[in-house]
């Protein structure tokens, strides 16, 4: 059985309790998508030129004085969409649907991968098969993030035994 566990340098992801881990640290996280677990690009600092044959944008690290949050349209600025580069996801929200059991064990192991870039200790193992077993129960298996979160927590005090 493996553990998604390494040691990091990086500044430490806030303790949280196992049963909410899930929810805090992924699913209403602004740079985690929460359809597909991935990480979401940062919100881009755009400069935006008007010149003689059109309208020119520049992504910057960092914003600048002449840089607007966003990207102007019709002289109007606007907050920019994020797009998850993984699954497409508007603003990196979950779809309304239900997933497959299939798709609820693929999404686990992007679930285990993104707790490890989190360096939040959870064994890989034990939360796939908690998907895996709790989708196949008929009464509950449409609660899809219910689901996560539980086989978050299992996985996380798990790793913690």
């Amino acid at each position: 059985m493996s553990t998604s566990t390494h040691s990091s340098t990086a500044s430490p992801v806030p303790r949280v309790q196992p049963g909410n881990a899930f929810d805090e640290l992924i699913f209403f996280s602004r740079s985690t998508c929460s359809e597909c677990f991935a990480h979401l690009r940062d919100i881009e600092h755009v400069a935006v030129e008007h010149g003689a044959v059109g309208t020119r944008e520049r992504t910057l690290a960092f914003p600048t004085a002449n840089a607007v949050r966003g990207y102007v349209s019709d002289r109007r600025a606007t907050e920019p969409k994020t797009f998850c580069r993984e699954c497409g996801s508007e603003s990196g929200r979950a779809l309304d649907r239900t997933l497959s059991q299939r798709e609820a064990v693929e999404r686990a192991h992007r679930l285990a991968d993104r707790l490890d870039a989190m360096d939040v200790p959870a064994v890989e193992d034990v939360l796939v098969h908690a998907v895996r077993r709790l989708k196949s129960d008929e009464r509950i298996q449409g609660y899809d993030r219910e689901i996560f979160a539980r086989a978050t927590k299992l996985a996380i005090q798990y790793a913690q035994r």
